[in-house]
């Protein structure tokens, strides 16, 4: 087994260090113990945080962007599994917030100005996911 650190390891130890000590509730923990506390997928891909998670990321004051959405066409599971594999920063999947018209909606909190303006530039996160689909993946769903 390898000593290199995980991604998320790496993030986690990050976040974890901005905490300021009396905020910090997990002082106590090791950061094995916080990954599957943190992420949704323990050590395995995907940036998606829990609840707890996205607590740490607030009590870090680390920066995010929010973004509304509304998930059309396939499945949540698909749609989980493509927002999984195509965002590659952290990321919170919430509802129930206002933003910006003060209706309730689902939406994607996103911890890396990149991502957040590229999802920006191509109008929605739904139309960042669909153009960049692979064709084998367009082909599929005509």
């Amino acid at each position: 087994m390898s000593n290199r650190k995980s991604i998320k390891e790496t993030i986690t130890q990050a976040v974890f260090s901005e905490i300021p000590k009396q905020d910090n509730i997990w002082i106590e923990y090791k950061i094995d113990e916080l990954l599957p506390k943190w992420w949704f997928t323990g050590r395995h891909e995907g940036l998606r945080l829990t609840d707890v998670g996205a607590t740490a990321f607030q009590a870090a004051k680390i920066e995010f962007y929010d973004i509304e959405f509304k998930q059309q066409g396939s499945s949540w599971y698909s749609f989980l599994i493509e927002v999984n594999n195509k965002i590659n920063c952290p990321y919170y999947l919430g509802s129930g917030k206002k933003l910006k018209n003060d209706k309730k909606n689902a939406y994607i909190r996103l911890y890396d100005s990149k991502v957040a303006m590229l999802i920006n530039l191509y109008g929605s996160l739904e139309e960042y996911l669909t153009a960049t689909r692979s064709k084998h993946d367009r082909r599929k769903e005509k």
